[in-house]
């Protein structure tokens, strides 16, 4: 919250470079082993770093969040998506890691908040 009690939820900077090498990285691997080539139809400028593959971060979990995605001074606000985690996961695509993340805040959501 700001002094005028706004919420603000920074975005990391500076975490794109090394998840658009790795993506590199990965696109040439593949290109090597099966012959192909990045389709320049939708990446006309290859693996760009202005662009955001899956963003992750803004409402780090035990930073912005409790360690169970409750926002203080919130009751009943929780965050439970791809915004917890601080940056990059190293998966391709994060959706596993955060529905992981996001089952254990609920089970114990339920226990502490719901069924108490």
């Amino acid at each position: 919250l700001d002094a005028d009690g706004a919420l603000h939820c920074p975005w990391p900077e500076g975490g794109m470079p090394v998840v658009r090498e790795a993506i590199q990285s990965f696109v040439d691997r593949l290109n090597a082993a099966n012959g192909g080539e990045l389709d320049t139809q939708y990446f006309p400028q290859g693996i760009a770093q202005d662009l955001t593959y899956h963003p992750l971060g803004g409402c780090v979990l035990g930073e912005f969040t409790d360690a169970l995605g409750r926002v203080p001074d919130h009751e009943g606000l929780y965050v439970l998506d791809g915004s917890l985690l601080p940056g990059a996961s190293g998966a391709a695509n994060p959706s596993l890691t955060i529905a992981a993340i996001v089952e254990r805040c609920i089970d114990q959501l339920i226990v502490e908040d719901f069924l108490a």
